[in-house]
């Protein structure tokens, strides 16, 4: 059993649900759950005595989001040494919310407790295990969970850890996430633009977006001296467009011909054929 998944357990009081009651769980732990028009914080948790109140900014549009910041705040209140004599509140940014980086902080550690609890290891592992990444099993996992798709994303990658995720804003990458096992280092930094050679690139540019995963050149987002000859780099991306964003799947394909030559504009399959960025 992960280490998350006991204090989910623990947490959850046996309420199992999919997807998962975030009341009731709240309920059950004497949890009180409101908005407020605060502009400091998307998410509070505060404990008073055995009390604690759960604060949510009013202006967060998504329901799957909203539940995130629930989830991520339970974190708080449930993991070991996060409350403290000394500390019994939390205030959250954006920021907080999407810090899923290797190196563990409190912040970081609420995420992958809210990923647990929201998208159940054993329940997420069943449907995903035979099933490559696609924008239809992306889409299918986040209706089932009412999850963002941005978390189901980054909880595939943790199931599919051969594969990277990169997250681009106004045609500059804003934060990527790579799986235990992707085996390169990938050639960009947080806030540097996109190679233009990149599907992400062609979407801002466009609004077109790629269904299934197509070849890249390799400079387009990995800068590694090992990256073989032999192999070809595979990206699938689509957008979010209530935030101005894409989502790019990264895969590194070992099994390419050697002889095989890209186009001349230096992608695989053509660009033709894709629908519209709505």
């Amino acid at each position: 059993m992960s280490f998350y998944r006991a204090y989910v357990q623990r947490l959850s009081k046996g309420i199992h649900t999919i997807p998962v009651d975030l009341e009731a769980i709240a309920a059950a732990n004497n949890i009180f759950l409101k908005e407020d028009d605060s502009e400091g914080y998307s998410g509070m948790l505060l404990v008073v005595n055995d009390m604690a109140l759960i604060s949510l900014k009013s202006s967060i549009r998504e329901s799957t989001r909203k539940r995130f910041t629930i989830a991520h705040e339970m974190g708080h209140f449930t993991l070991p040494d996060h409350l403290t004599k000394d500390k019994n509140s939390f205030q959250c940014s954006d920021g907080d919310l999407n810090n899923f980086g290797r190196n563990k902080n409190k912040e970081s550690e609420a995420n992958l407790f809210a990923a647990e609890l929201l998208m159940p290891d054993d329940l997420f592992r069943k449907k995903v295990m035979l099933s490559d990444p696609s924008k239809e099993l992306a889409y299918s996992l986040a209706k089932e969970f009412d999850t963002s798709l941005t978390a189901t994303c980054i909880r595939l990658i943790n199931f599919k850890a051969d594969y990277a995720l990169i997250c681009s804003e106004n045609s500059r990458v804003k934060w990527f996430y790579k799986g235990e096992q992707f085996p390169y280092y990938l050639g960009t930094d947080i806030g540097s633009p996109l190679h233009p050679s990149s599907y992400a690139s062609v979407l801002f540019k466009t609004g077109r977006t790629a269904e299934e995963f197509y070849d890249v050149p390799t400079e387009t987002w990995i800068d590694d001296h090992r990256f073989k000859k032999s192999a070809s780099l595979l990206e699938m991306t689509f957008g979010l467009p209530g935030y101005n964003q894409a989502l790019s799947f990264l895969y590194v394909d070992n099994n390419s011909n050697e002889d095989d030559e890209d186009d001349e504009d230096g992608y695989g399959v053509g660009l033709t054929g894709y629908p519209s960025f709505r």
